[in-house]
């Protein structure tokens, strides 16, 4: 019986460990053949650095699949302790860094949580302000609308 005690103990341990791993940024990126997009959805909590990371990797994929529109889904991402105003400048400044093609066009969708979605706005600012086509949504339908839009 001490050991069960001791296995389910370690078992519990291990689901806290899988849940805190779960907090972090998560995403995917996929080609949506059909709407001729690059479908970004990320989730959890995000550093500057992951969120590099992930921007280098959808630019590759966008450059592969030749691909100029891009829906981020963000609604299920929450804000980290770091989020700052510096960090989301940081953000637009790292795109002005890449020379991307003023041909690309990035929708949005906001985070449910609120500190996210200010950090969001802000970002759209900042992009939109280096000549970039980005645009923040609450509904998935009016970032397509606005994103298919010739």
């Amino acid at each position: 019986m001490e050991k069960y005690k001791q296995n389910m103990t370690l078992q519990k341990s291990k689901k806290a460990i899988n849940w805190k791993e779960a907090k972090k940024m998560g995403w995917k990126a996929g080609h949506n053949k059909n709407l001729g997009i690059l479908e970004v959805t990320f989730t959890g909590s995000p550093e500057i650095e992951e969120l590099k990371a992930a921007v280098m990797s959808s630019l590759k994929l966008c450059y592969e699949k030749q691909v100029t529109r891009v829906l981020a889904d963000c609604s299920k991402m929450v804000s980290s302790v770091n989020d700052s105003i510096m960090s989301t400048y940081e953000l637009g400044s790292f795109y002005e860094s890449l020379k991307i093609e003023i041909l690309m066009k990035e929708a949005i969708i906001l985070p449910e949580n609120e500190k996210a979605a200010a950090m969001m706005y802000f970002f759209e600012t900042t992009a939109r302000n280096r000549g970039f086509n980005v645009r923040v949504f609450a509904e998935r339908d009016d970032a397509l609308s606005w994103l298919l839009k010739v």
